[in-house]
């Protein structure tokens, strides 16, 4: 169950009918007109007076929630029995003995994979392969309805590759990027010392002159958020065309895809771009490239150093946090992620009764029919627009809390 859903469920699964407005006014600052500043005029008191906690960059109202779902859903893992994949996993995530012992171990046979890569043909194949565990690497595939036949599926090419948030923060001047770079480049010793100059020796400047060379070739936020721009649909000839550099034969046979009649690229420029960067990067840079976003992705699992490097960087450098959250919320977290269908229904068997669900969906019909009626109060819509609108209202399906 996603987290949302979970807010959800205890915003309007209380125990007790929720029947008052809901608003607190303890927190109000009525030294403030609202007329001046209606924000402060709401907030005032509780601005003043509350503290962030240390584990987190920000604090609203559906944060409290979630963290009363947080404290509920460990009750419920904790008294899981033994056997069940829910109290399995937590009692997994929890044994930092085991964890601690294992080491870099679960990771040998990416780490082996990396390193036999012998031709760039071989290098293209494991960027195939890597779709399916998630590892970082500067393509991406995924398949999704077709934005412009959504009753078809097709595969789409997307740019990635990249270990800083975006292209920004390889290419901005000034002090705050560079102490982004800094504390990234710091990042790779930090894991490197964890795993074992055996296992991981970076070469920092080599990395960080790939990734820029793929920063650079991104598109910015903005044009990312161009429909028709990202939609572009290359037959697979025409995909060759575009990064003959590149194995695209290798890379689909990595991924176990057929190779496809027609895919839908988000930025054909980039295509020519990582042509180039596989032609002319050597291979022991790509695998240093690739282990050392082996190792980021896998930090918070491993043990203590692996933990510490990723909170120091990912957490404190790029967000501000203090203090890393206690490992049975990094627990509850992984739980949710890996087997949230399995956990929301626990939790809703405890947590949103049947008449909670009845309710909202009272609600909900309710919101319905006041637009519906609005729809035919709009003066600015034609009799036709009118129709379509009511049409497509139908058509809403309403989700309250689970499936």
């Amino acid at each position: 169950m996603k987290r949302f859903s979970i807010a959800l469920a205890l915003l309007c699964g209380c125990q007790t009918p929720m029947l008052s407005s809901g608003i607190d006014l303890e927190h109000f600052d009525k030294s403030v007109r609202a007329q001046d500043d209606f924000y402060r005029h709401v907030n005032g008191k509780w601005l003043d007076s509350f503290k962030i906690p240390a584990d987190k960059s920000n604090y609203g109202s559906f944060t409290r929630l979630a963290d009363e779902a947080e404290k509920n859903i460990r009750a419920l893992i904790e008294t899981a029995p033994k056997g069940t994949k829910i109290g399995d996993f937590f009692a997994a995530y929890m044994n930092e003995d085991q964890v601690e012992k294992l080491g870099t171990k679960p990771l040998s046979e990416h780490l082996k994979k990396i390193n036999a890569i012998s031709s760039k043909a071989e290098l293209a194949q494991f960027f195939g392969e890597s779709l399916r565990s998630g590892l970082r690497t500067p393509i991406y595939f995924y398949v999704n309805q077709d934005l412009k036949k959504s009753t078809e599926y097709i595969g789409y090419l997307h740019h990635s590759g990249l270990g800083l948030p975006d292209r920004d923060y390889y290419l901005k001047e000034g002090d705050r990027f560079e102490a982004y770079r800094s504390a990234y480049k710091k990042y790779m010793q930090n894991l490197s010392a964890a795993a074992g100059s055996d296992i991981f020796s970076p070469k920092v400047e080599a990395i960080m002159a790939l990734e820029k060379g793929i920063a650079k070739a991104h598109w910015s936020r903005v044009e990312n958020r161009n429909r028709d721009k990202t939609y572009n649909k290359f037959s697979f000839e025409k995909l060759t065309e575009a990064a003959p550099g590149f194995n695209w034969t290798s890379f689909f046979a990595g991924a176990n895809i057929t190779k496809p009649d027609s895919v839908i690229v988000r930025q054909p420029p980039f295509l020519a771009e990582l042509s180039r960067l596989t032609a002319e990067t050597d291979l022991e840079t790509w695998k240093s490239y690739l282990v050392f976003g082996l190792l980021d992705r896998a930090a918070p699992l491993l043990s203590q150093a692996f933990v510490q490097a990723n909170f120091d960087f990912r957490m404190k450098a790029l967000r501000g946090i203090s203090e890393n959250k206690p490992r049975w919320k990094r627990a509850v977290s992984a739980l949710n992620s890996a087997l949230g269908e399995e956990l929301g229904r626990e939790y809703v068997k405890k947590h949103f009764k049947p008449e909670a669900k009845t309710r909202m969906k009272a609600l909900v019909q309710n919101l319905e029919a006041a637009f519906d009626k609005s729809i035919d109060e709009l003066d600015w819509m034609t009799k036709a627009t009118k129709a379509e609108a009511k049409t497509k209202l139908q058509r809403f399906v309403a989700k309250i809390g689970y499936p």
